[in-house]
């Protein structure tokens, strides 16, 4: 973060946890649910997976829908192909144009966009040694890092982060194939499936910030996009001081430094080798 940044957390003990329609990347967690997606290519998606589900059963189907479990359970007892021929022609039919659209696409759509702006994502990342996230993050070099300890004796939501996953296969929602699966599953299972997807997957042009995510939601009080959530000051580790950071504001954070029992301070140097050198200066 950088410099001024880092004197808020330090002095009011709180981090910024924001909705990810502030986030810089318009690509990240998803505005829009099957954004471009024609409801008829969903609906064909929908139909052929059922079709292999009746024809291929898998052992497993407990997460499918209770009525397509039905459906999948009575077709494999009665073992017969023409009542599957039969069920292919009654789906096919209803892909005319003018047949309506029976998937529940829209009360996800109206789920996502109400949960979008009510939910509240800190983003960390596991090591204060990367380059890039100094120059991208840290203000140029003059920011700072301020290290999050997970311990047994200090009750915080760390311990509770998990890992983005960097990946340039398609997003479970950005295909037909994928809503089709989503919008077959039990509605509950299907949102937690679509909330992971969506909240802790990013592209590999992205995995140099080795980020890993905490996802909550706002508080009744909040107002706008972001919450201001207080942290325990035990759970501070140390802080790491960029090696062009102003005087004035590395003055402000040393001296914030002795509210943190368990914060050494660290000075940032640009080594001949291409890489950032820490030295301890306090603790």
């Amino acid at each position: 973060m950088s410099a001024d940044t880092a004197e808020i957390v330090l002095r009011n003990n709180t981090l910024r946890w924001s909705s990810p329609l502030l986030f810089n990347d318009p690509f990240d967690v998803p505005r829009e649910l099957a954004h471009g997606l024609k409801p008829r290519a969903i609906k064909k998606a929908i139909i052929n997976y059922h079709l292999e589900l009746y024809r291929n059963p898998p052992d497993d189907i407990s997460n499918l829908d209770p009525k397509i479990q039905f459906l999948v359970n009575t077709i494999k007892t009665a073992n017969s192909d023409q009542l599957i021929n039969d069920i292919e022609s009654d789906l096919r039919s209803s892909l005319s144009e003018d047949a309506p659209d029976s998937s529940n696409l829209d009360v996800f759509r109206d789920h996502w966009r109400q949960q979008i702006q009510e939910m509240r994502i800190l983003c960390l990342c596991e090591s204060h040694e990367k380059t890039s996230m100094w120059y991208h993050y840290a203000d140029k070099y003059r920011g700072a890092v301020i290290e999050f300890l997970c311990t047994e004796d200090v009750d915080t939501p760390w311990r509770i982060a998990e890992p983005i996953e960097y990946t340039d296969e398609n997003h479970l929602v950005s295909t037909s194939e994928g809503w089709a699966k989503l919008l077959s599953m039990e509605q509950e299972k299907a949102l937690k499936k679509l909330f992971d997807a969506s909240v802790y997957t990013k592209s590999t042009d992205w995995s140099y910030e080795y980020e890993w995510r905490i996802a909550s939601f706002k508080r009744p009080h909040d107002k706008g996009h972001y919450s201001d959530n207080p942290f325990n000051g035990r759970s501070i580790g140390n802080l790491y001081l960029g090696p062009l950071i102003d005087e004035d504001l590395k003055e402000k954070l040393v001296q914030l430094s002795s509210r943190y029992p368990r914060m050494n301070i660290y000075e940032a140097n640009i080594g001949i080798s291409r890489k950032i050198i820490f030295e301890q200066i306090s603790g």
